[in-house]
């Protein structure tokens, strides 16, 4: 059990890590104007 515990940090980690740099990412892209925006809630229309 010790271990399906760890790895559930693990993935979490990885999961935040990876939303952060994928949100700095962005910013960077927004700071000089090139950031794409793709909003799928309303083209599906």
């Amino acid at each position: 059990m010790d271990i399906l515990i760890h790895l559930f940090v693990g993935l979490h980690i990885i999961g935040i890590a990876s939303l952060l740099g994928g949100f700095l990412t962005q910013m960077k892209a927004m700071g000089e104007g090139t950031a794409r925006y793709t909003p799928r809630c309303c083209t599906a229309r």
